[in-house]
């Protein structure tokens, strides 16, 4: 905008539309932008912009010698802002320990993702180069020291999962129950030793929904677990989870926000819970801008405009965030826990 600007008949930014623009909060950050120069001269930049667009290429050169900010009374007033800010678990290795995760506070649940491989009598779970060891003690402390639920996700990103009979959908409940859940059976391997996860995740992308139902139907036969599913879309119609959902077993929905679709957020999200009216329904945000291809949300514009249209709905039950490691590095569910 600065070039922009220089131009002898520049006018103005135009918007599409006041709708959208009420959700993401763009009019007001670069309204505000406006507002905040340093000294009068020089243009105050968000500190991901700066961070993750600019200083990107800036490092690159081989003379580049950090970042100077003007002035350190500034920046304290801004609550160290610029200073603090350029300072769903198991995707990825540098995102901290799972007991580093709960002993934050942020978080009432976390969802370790993901078993990525079943239904032909493979199982597989990839937690992106965590180590195994361990992770059975960090369920234990979450769940009795921190009072934080602890589900295993299953399904994700890959394609090598799939429930093509009624009898596979029972393989991999028997599976789960005896690998994750409270079961135990000889010749089955435990990742987690003898923590037991409070439930199980649904993240279905690929596959379709054959079958879903009689997953749900024989996991809930053990009952005491918790089952949730985290679907696509934001329009009540979403296909993949819907088997699942609709044996009325599953007791919590995270509705992933994308917003490239365009389609009117208050009216999607009461597709969701009128629909599923027995169940939590939970809306699913990137924690970073980068975290997602799209469905960011400024997280003043979430808390002061996209929260107060849902929080009224009786099975409001939430924000759910992909994933701790960006949610580690940009502090989103420190910041809006604070905002709330």
């Amino acid at each position: 905008m600065p070039r922009l600007q220089e131009a002898t008949n520049y006018g103005s930014v135009l918007l599409w539309d006041r709708y959208d623009d009420s959700i993401i909060g763009y009019g007001k950050e670069i309204k505000d932008l406006e507002k905040k120069k340093v000294d009068g001269t020089l243009p105050w930049i968000n500190p991901e912009s700066l961070y993750y667009g600019m200083m990107q290429r800036a490092q690159t050169a081989s003379n580049y010698g950090g970042a100077m900010l003007w002035d350190r009374g500034a920046d304290k007033a801004y609550d160290n802002y610029y200073g603090r800010a350029l300072k769903d678990f198991g995707r990825n290795k540098d995102e901290s320990s799972l007991r580093e995760a709960c002993d934050t506070g942020i978080y009432n649940t976390v969802i370790i993702s993901f078993l990525t491989v079943f239904g032909h009598g493979r199982y597989w779970a990839d937690l992106s180069g965590h180590p195994i060891a361990g992770v059975g003690a960090d369920i234990k402390h979450c769940q009795h020291a921190k009072n934080v639920t602890v589900l295993l996700s299953i399904d994700g990103d890959g394609d090598h999962y799939s429930l093509p009979t009624p009898r596979s959908a029972k393989d991999v409940v028997d599976h789960l129950w005896h690998a994750y859940l409270g079961g135990g059976r000889h010749g089955v391997f435990r990742p987690f030793g003898d923590a037991v996860v409070d439930g199980i995740d649904l993240y279905i992308n690929h596959g379709g929904s054959a079958n879903y139902d009689e997953l749900a139907t024989h996991l809930g036969e053990h009952g005491g677990i918790l089952l949730t599913a985290t679907v696509r879309c934001m329009d009540g119609q979403e296909k993949s989870g819907e088997a699942a959902a609709a044996t009325g077993l599953v007791g919590r929905i995270h509705v992933r926000y994308d917003s490239s679709k365009r389609r009117p957020f208050y009216g999607a999200w009461l597709g969701w819970t009128v629909r599923y009216a027995n169940a939590s329904v939970h809306v699913g945000l990137p924690a970073a801008w980068d975290a997602a291809s799209d469905g960011w949300i400024n997280p003043a514009a979430l808390v002061f405009d996209a929260l107060p249209l849902v929080r009224g709905t009786p099975n409001y039950g939430g924000v759910v965030l992909w994933n701790r490691h960006f949610d580690r590095r940009s502090r989103y569910g420190q910041t809006i826990k604070g905002m709330l």
